[in-house]
């Protein structure tokens, strides 16, 4: 066990300023596992081992004129959470970006131009981040999918900077009429709203667990709330939607592995990890006796729950308390 340890704590001495190289991503996964496992002060060495050491180096390098590329900071980013868990618009931009470009050239050094430190590098090239870009693709078969059963009104919860919002509108703007965004992030909505140049969606700031918009949505799609939600809280607010009349309710929710949950427990990014099972379970008590689906992407991590609903004997449920909410910021 000592053993173990101390090699823990050589390898995050190593990668820790810097980063890891490619060839060492499987020492540093094994390392934040381990960590995990054994260690109660876990997050104490990892601020001290690699959070603090990496911000120095990144203060070293301003005099060399590196600031000038530009970078995401990812792991300081997920780290200090500067906006919170709620809207957390600029990370997923920048996690977008990261997974623009190959990530590295043959000798290891960073390409994307949007990406400076080897630690940016390592968190773009993660499963976890690959799961948030097949967001993008579900988003496209789902819409398609509603403009074919001729859902015209679109509402999506959570939307952030209005990623998915602008791809439905590009891609079904003319069979899919009234497409609305709510977020309780007022600067993701501001960005949203900026980038709206045609007018051709909505935006509001509002927090669904307290309220509603207004009207009905045949369709209602939400990716990065549920996960920080509690099963009770995931239920009531479900059943929430369903005073909106839709037709088709979609919910993304992650399934973490071991490794990736260790590596985000370690950088204090809490989720609630969810199976097929359990989302196929959660969605049968929304809609007691109607048509449950879960649909997983590429990467095995990112689930999608889908509910048929039928109209007939939904009632209004009562809003999700506020001493429920796992975190105060949460959407």
């Amino acid at each position: 066990m000592i053993e173990m340890k101390n090699w823990v704590e050589r390898v995050l001495t190593v990668v820790g300023p810097r980063g890891p190289y490619p060839h060492e991503y499987a020492a540093t996964i094994l390392a934040f596992s381990w960590l995990r496992k054994h260690v109660t002060n876990y997050k104490e060495l990892v601020k001290e081992l690699i959070i603090d050491r990496h911000e120095d180096w990144l203060a070293n390098q301003a005099g060399d004129g590196f600031e000038q590329r530009g970078y995401f900071n990812l792991i300081l980013h997920i780290w200090h959470q500067p906006f919170g868990y709620a809207g957390d618009g600029d990370l997923l931009t920048k996690l977008y970006r990261a997974l623009d470009t190959p990530t590295f050239d043959n000798g290891g050094e960073p390409l994307n131009p949007w990406v400076f430190s080897r630690w940016d590098s390592f968190i773009a090239s993660r499963p976890e981040t690959l799961a948030i870009q097949s967001r993008k693709d579900y988003v496209s078969s789902m819409a398609q999918f509603c403009a074919e059963k001729g859902m015209t009104s679109w509402l999506d919860v959570a939307c952030g900077l209005g990623e998915f919002t602008k791809q439905v509108c590009m891609e079904q703007g003319d069979r899919i009429q009234n497409i609305l965004g709510v977020d309780n992030d007022g600067m993701s909505i501001d960005i949203a709203q900026r980038r709206n140049a045609a007018g051709l969606v909505s935006y509001t700031q509002m927090n669904v667990l307290k309220q509603l918009p207004i009207g009905e949505f045949e369709a209602i799609y939400c990716t990065g709330l549920f996960d920080y939600l509690t099963d009770a809280q995931f239920v009531k607010l479900g059943k929430r939607f369903l005073t909106l009349k839709p037709r088709c309710v979609m919910i993304g929710n992650i399934q973490q592995g071991e490794a990736t949950k260790a590596l985000m427990d370690c950088l204090g990014w809490e989720l609630f990890d969810r199976t097929r099972f359990d989302l196929i379970s959660l969605g049968q008590q929304i809609v007691p006796g109607q048509q449950v689906e879960v649909t997983t992407d590429r990467t095995g991590m990112q689930h999608f729950l889908r509910l048929h609903v039928s109209q007939e004997g939904n009632e209004p449920d009562e809003s999700v308390p506020a001493d429920e909410q796992r975190k105060d910021n949460v959407v």
